[in-house]
C-alpha cells in the first residue's frame, strides 16, 4: 500500500476555468464519485442573483466591480429544480468530472488533472 501524500497541489493550468453557464467559468478541482463529493470553484462576472432553481441563492452585490469566486464542497448531489419544484436535473460528482472533462477538451486543454478522477 503506498502512503498517502500529506497534500496535493493543482494549479490553474492544470485544472483550467472553463464555461458552465452564461457569465460563470468553472473549475473542478476534486471528485469522489464512489463517496459522492466534489469540490470546485466558480467565478462569475455577473451582478444580482443567480439561482437557478435550486433551493440556494447567490447574491452578488450591484457594487461588486470585481469578479466573485465561489468555492464549495457537495456532499451528495445538487438538485437543480425548475418553477413547480420538480427536479430538472441532478448534478452529482460523476456529472461535475464528465463535464468538467468535456468543457476542457472543447476549449482545447488536455485533460485535467482533478483529484480522485
Amino acid at each position: 500500500m503506498s502512503a498517502v501524500p500529506l497534500a496535493l497541489l493543482r494549479t490553474e493550468s492544470e485544472l483550467p476555468f472553463v464555461g458552465y453557464q452564461e457569465g460563470v467559468q468553472f473549475q473542478l478541482v476534486q471528485a469522489n464519485i464512489e463517496s459522492g463529493y466534489w469540490v470546485g470553484c466558480t467565478w462569475s462576472t455577473g451582478r444580482g442573483e443567480r439561482r437557478r432553481g435550486s433551493v440556494h441563492t447567490l447574491h452578488v452585490p450591484a457594487s461588486n466591480t470585481e469578479v466573485t469566486d465561489v468555492w464549495f464542497v457537495i456532499h451528495g448531489a445538487n438538485l437543480n429544480l425548475d418553477e413547480a419544484g420538480n427536479v430538472e436535473s441532478v448534478l452529482d460528482a460523476g456529472a461535475a468530472l464528465e463535464i468538467y472533462r468535456a468543457q476542457c477538451a472543447a476549449a482545447g486543454h488536455a485533460a485535467p488533472a482533478v483529484i480522485g478522477g
